[in-house]
């Protein structure tokens, strides 16, 4: 408030970055209109918290504290030991485990190919853009086959050479994110492979493909495994549901785009409706495969690509509807599954 001159000092009490907010507005004679989880620090009246608690993935999980939070230096000694004090201009994280295998070639590994791996969008990395605004450089993959119950080793090799060993997370043990540095990467003709990582370090075996992994043939669009294949999902909300009832909402217009194989295109697409109750066009590169009203239970069809072949190496297909407002959801069609019949 105008002439109003806000306290100063030191607080020496558990603060947290929701209490910044309400600190500010007491500070100078505001109050807020909608309820804050923080309390103004200004006010000695509130009890101090016993912890800090920290929020993560989308603040779905929560880990606690002490007052004192997190200890910083077993956190800060092991950042240093992945990427080094200084000159490591790309972050690029030292190998946790066979350092030995980085930037030999693949051809001069023992290989076995018992296991199968995708790279997310591969595709994405074969003619990279340098000027364009996003360019390649984090690898996201998935370990299909073996599953482990504990982390694993991948290397990852660009252009027939391994330029990054990693390990699986600790989380979601089948996914991995890999570093190669940028300098590796050619204007055109990139190749991408990954490989499990197993044996003694002086005698490491590697486990994989020798060329990129197609996805199955009656790879669901919509699942939750269809990313590593390059398959992206615009314009519909989270799952509902889990395993094989799950769905997806559309927001009134969803769009599922997929790579094709140019050798083995697809002729038909399968679409499997959780929920309708409207009319529905459905469309693939704008051309029209279906329109008309759709029950609002399930509903399965096969539709035709005859008159509508793929124009290029990827397919848009797009789901267009009216909507019902749900609380802040504005919600079209419920999708449970599009597959691409060959």
């Amino acid at each position: 408030a105008a002439g109003r001159e806000a306290p100063r000092g030191t607080i020496d009490r558990n603060v947290e970055a929701i209490d910044i907010a309400p600190t500010i507005a007491a500070a100078v004679g505001v109050t807020p209109t909608w309820p804050m989880d923080g309390v103004p620090l200004v006010d000695a009246s509130h009890p101090e918290r016993p912890g800090k608690a920290i929020y993560f993935n989308n603040a779905r999980r929560t880990m606690t504290f002490g007052r004192d939070g997190p200890g910083y230096a077993d956190a800060l000694a092991r950042k240093l030991r992945l990427f080094g004090e200084r000159g490591n201009r790309y972050r690029v994280p030292t190998p946790p485990k066979y350092a030995s295998l980085m930037n030999t070639a693949v051809d001069a590994q023992q290989i076995q190919g018992d296991a199968r791996i995708a790279i997310a969008k591969a595709r994405m990395y074969d003619k990279p853009d340098f000027h364009a605004q996003k360019v390649p450089f984090d690898i996201t993959g998935i370990v299909l086959e073996p599953r482990a119950d504990e982390p694993a080793y991948v290397a990852v090799a660009v252009n027939g050479t391994i330029r990054a060993v990693t390990r699986t997370w600790t989380r979601q043990l089948n996914r991995f994110d890999a570093t190669p540095d940028p300098a590796v990467w050619q204007s055109e003709g990139n190749t991408l492979q990954a490989f499990v990582v197993t044996g003694p370090e002086d005698a490491p075996v590697l486990h994989g493909s020798a060329g990129p992994l197609a996805g199955p043939p009656d790879l669901n669009l919509m699942s939750t495994t269809a990313w590593p294949f390059g398959v992206t999902l615009r314009g519909f909300y989270r799952p509902d549901g889990t395993g094989e009832k799950a769905f997806r909402w559309t927001r009134g217009r969803g769009i599922v785009n997929a790579p094709v194989d140019p050798d083995r295109p697809p002729t038909a697409v399968r679409v499997d409706l959780a929920r309708g109750g409207r009319r529905l066009r459905i469309t693939a590169e704008g051309c029209t495969l279906f329109d008309g009203d759709v029950p609002a239970g399930d509903w399965q069809t096969t539709l035709s690509l005859s008159k509508c072949p793929p124009p290029g190496p990827d397919l848009s297909i797009t789901f267009e509807s009216g909507v019902t407002r749900r609380g802040s959801r504005r919600l079209g069609v419920g999708v449970r599954s599009v597959v691409l019949v060959r």
